[in-house]
C-alpha cells in the first residue's frame, strides 16, 4: 500500500516539488493542524499552533510546511516556513505525494494528509483529542505511525498501543511541548532501530513513563538506563533475553515495567526472545496477560531464577536481574548467585542491567554484591542511577553523556 503512487508520480512533478523545496534547509516537516470537517474537534488550537511552530524551529534545523488548503489564520514568519497554498499553489494529489516523497515526517490531525501518509513510506504523527483513532482510521502495518491521545482514555490507550500506538498525553488537549517533544523524537530518526511509529512508542515509554519514582526513593532514572540499553541491543541480530522477576500487575512503571519494555522491543524488531523467570507461577500469568501483545517473543518461566540459570543452555545477550526485592533477607546474595549461574553463557558482547542498585558510598541493594564481582571479572559501568548497566567492553566513544539526556 505505501507504493500506492510510485509509478502515478511523473519526473516532472519530482521537479516541480525539488523547486519548491530548494530554499528550505534541513528535514522536511509537513503539519497539518487545521480540519474543515468538525474542525473544533479536531483542529490544534491557533495559539499552540504558534508555539508548536516556534518549539520545532528552535529545538530542530527542520524546516516546516503547514498543510493549508485556504488562508491560513496562523501565519508564522520565517525563512524555514511555508504556507502550502499561499507559497506553492494549489496541488492535485500526485503533487502531494510528490511532496510526501521529499518529507521526513507528517505531524497532523485526524483529515486527509494524516490517511494518506499511509498510502506512502512517510511516517506520521496524528494528533487526536476529540475523536479517537481506532474510531476514524486504520492501524498502519508498517508500523510508521504514532498517535498522540488523552490519558482519560485510560485501558483503552493501552489496548490499542500495539496497532496504533498510542502515545498519551496528561490534559484533554496536548500541548505544544506535548506535540514538539514526540515530533522532534520522529524527526530524528529510530532511536531504537525500530519502524518510526513503534520506536517513537517504545521513547515514550522508556523516556517519560519509565521516569517513575519507585516507591521509598527518591531516584527517578530508569529511563537513562533503559534507553542506553535498547540503544545498545542494535548490535544483537536476534536478541536473547533472560529477565529475573516479571511484571507483577498492570503499568507499574513504578517498579520498571521492564518484561513490557522488552516485549515491546522485541515485537518491533520482529526478532528475539525474552524469557523472564519468577517463582511465583501466579506471577507469571499477570505477566502472560498484561504482556499478551507481545507473546509471540515472550517466553516465562516459573521457577527458581539461579535453578533455572544453572540449568539453561542458551547463551543470554542481555540478563535482567530483578527477582528478590530489596526489602527481602538475602537479596544481595541471591543477585550475586544469580549473575555467577548465567555466568557461562554471557557472550563477550553480552549486558548485564541490574535494578534496585544505588551507589551511597559504596553500592547498595539488589546489586551491591554482584557488580564489585562483575568489575573483579573485568566488566565495566556503562551507566548507572537506580539501575547499573555492564559491558564487557568499554564504553562506545559514540555514547556521550549528551545522549543521556
Amino acid at each position: 500500500m505505501e507504493s500506492s503512487f510510485d509509478s502515478m508520480i511523473t519526473p516532472a512533478m519530482r521537479q516541480k516539488v525539488d523547486g519548491w523545496l530548494a530554499d528550505l534547509p534541513g528535514p522536511i516537516l509537513l503539519l497539518h493542524p487545521r480540519g474543515v470537517n468538525f474542525w473544533q474537534q479536531k483542529s490544534i488550537p491557533e495559539d499552540v499552533q504558534k508555539q508548536l511552530i516556534k518549539l520545532l524551529l528552535d529545538q530542530s534545523d527542520c524546516s516546516i510546511v503547514v498543510l493549508n488548503w485556504d488562508c491560513p489564520t496562523v501565519k508564522y514568519e520565517s525563512g524555514r516556513v511555508r504556507y502550502l497554498k499561499p507559497d506553492f499553489g494549489h496541488l492535485d494529489i500526485l503533487e502531494l505525494a510528490a511532496l510526501y516523497e521529499r518529507a521526513s515526517l507528517l505531524c497532523g490531525i485526524d483529515s486527509g494528509p494524516y490517511h494518506l501518509a499511509s498510502m506512502t513510506r512517510l511516517p506520521a504523527l496524528g494528533v487526536f483529542h476529540q475523536f479517537y483513532p481506532s474510531c476514524v482510521s486504520l492501524p498502519r502495518a508498517s508500523r510508521k505511525n504514532a498517535v498522540m491521545v488523552p490519558k482519560r482514555y485510560g485501558g483503552v490507550n493501552v489496548w490499542r498501543r500495539k496497532r496504533w500506538g498510542t502515545i498519551e498525553y496528561a490534559a484533554d488537549m496536548p500541548t505544544a511541548e506535548d506535540i514538539a517533544r514526540h515530533a522532534l523524537r520522529m524527526l530524528a530518526g529510530p532511536r531504537y532501530g525500530l519502524p518510526a511509529g513503534r520506536d517513537a512508542l517504545l521513547q515514550h515509554l522508556v523516556r517519560d513513563r519509565a521516569r517513575a519514582t519507585p516507591p521509598g526513593h527518591p531516584t527517578a532514572d530508569r529511563d537513562k538506563t533503559f534507553d542506553v540499553l535498547f540503544r545498545e541491543m542494535k548490535k544483537f541480530k536476534n536478541p536473547q533475553v533472560a529477565e529475573t522477576g516479571c511484571v507483577r500487575s498492570a503499568e507499574d512503571w513504578s517498579a520498571g515495567y521492564s518484561s513490557y519494555l522488552f516485549g515491546c522491543y522485541l515485537e518491533g524488531r520482529g526478532a528475539g526472545c525474552l524469557t523472564s523467570v519468577d517463582l511465583d507461577r501466579a506471577n507469571c500469568e499477570t505477566a502472560r496477560f498484561h504482556c499478551k501483545d507481545w507473546s509471540d517473543h515472550l517466553n516465562l518461566v516459573g521457577a527458581d531464577s539461579v535453578a533455572y540459570l544453572s540449568g539453561r543452555a542458551e547463551p543470554i545477550d542481555v540478563l535482567y536481574l530483578d527477582s528478590l526485592d530489596a526489602d527481602q533477607p538475602g537479596h544481595q546474595e541471591h543477585c550475586l548467585a544469580e549473575i555467577q549461574a548465567a555466568y557461562r553463557l554471557l557472550g563477550p558482547d553480552s549486558l548485564v542491567l541490574i535494578d534496585d542498585t544505588t551507589w551511597a558510598g559504596g553500592w547498595r541493594g539488589k546489586g551491591a554484591k554482584a557488580v564489585p564481582w562483575l568489575i573483579c571479572q573485568g566488566w565495566r559501568i556503562m551507566t548507572s542511577g537506580y539501575q547499573v548497566l555492564l559491558s564487557r567492553l568499554s564504553i562506545p566513544a559514540n555514547l556521550s553523556a549528551g545522549m543521556l539526556v
